[in-house]
């Protein structure tokens, strides 16, 4: 699919003379709200983004940085959280790939 969702990107962006960064924002959005719907409050902030290369859909999302993980879909280990932001700390709010 991420090879068809470049492919049918370029063609719109042909087709209708819209600018490929504004088709890109537009999907991420929807892809976002659907996330935030499908998900609800068991995840924080989910966020939609599409590597522009290849394509790939990658969620993000925000944890809390914990000593020990007890609900992955909100918590992240100080040692992975500093993978992400290397200053984290115990109590913090980290953006980070939801997998």
């Amino acid at each position: 699919m991420n090879s068809e969702l470049l492919a049918m990107l370029e063609y719109i962006e042909q087709e209708r003379e819209i600018d490929k960064v504004t088709l890109f924002n537009l999907v991420e959005d929807a892809l976002t709200l659907s996330a935030q719907k499908e998900l609800g409050d068991a995840v924080l902030n989910p966020k939609v983004l599409i590597n522009r290369v290849n394509g790939d859909l990658v969620t993000w999302a925000d944890f809390e940085v914990v000593e020990e993980v007890g609900d992955r879909r909100q918590e992240i280990n100080l040692e992975d959280a500093k993978g992400f932001k290397l200053d984290a700390e115990i109590g913090d709010i980290v953006s980070a790939e939801y997998t």
